[in-house]
């Protein structure tokens, strides 16, 4: 699971370079001037207060996604994996660069209905090793609960493993 925590961090550090999704996140908050639409029945209320202030709601764009912060976490609990081996430097600086990103855990019930789509297709590969890591699993038990039988696995070439074998003991 170490060694998928290590892949995990440096497929996390191209994606991040590459630039992570973001999404619009609505806003309702009272502003010295106007932004967005004014929040009419909000507005009243505050016009009745005579506060010369404005209710608005605007959409801005944020990387504090579901999907971002279900990457962050699984970052989290691959660097508590990590410890003491010699990634810790790409799992610092992962932190840095995801540090707009919140770092509440999301419930396991909303990483399971988790989905990409067109837009972060490119993601699937990396949100299947974060539920991996999220969900304590070892690869060879990573059959999920429904059934899901798409998981990860480290794989060698033998004939390569052996040679090197042969070659260390014969020295």
């Amino acid at each position: 699971i170490a060694a998928l925590a290590r892949l995990y961090c440096h497929r996390l550090l191209e994606a991040v370079r590459r630039g992570l999704r973001q999404d619009y996140v609505v806003h309702h908050e009272v502003l010295s001037r106007v932004r967005g639409k004014i929040d009419w029945p909000t507005q009243a209320k505050l016009h009745v207060a005579q506060r010369p202030e404005f209710s608005c709601i605007f959409d801005e764009r944020s990387e504090d996604t579901l999907l971002n912060r279900t990457l962050k976490a699984a970052l989290l609990q691959a660097a508590s994996l990590l410890e003491g081996i010699r990634g810790n430097r790409v799992v610092t600086e992962l932190r840095h660069m995801m540090a707009d990103i919140g770092n509440e855990r999301p419930s396991p019930a909303d990483v399971l209905r988790l989905r990409t789509d067109r837009m972060s297709r490119h993601l699937q590969p990396l949100l299947t090793l974060a539920k991996l890591i999220l969900g304590n699993r070892n690869p060879d038990l990573g059959r999920s609960a429904e059934g899901s039988r798409d998981t990860f696995a480290l794989v060698w070439d033998m004939n390569v493993l052996f040679e090197e074998y042969v070659g260390r003991v014969c020295q």
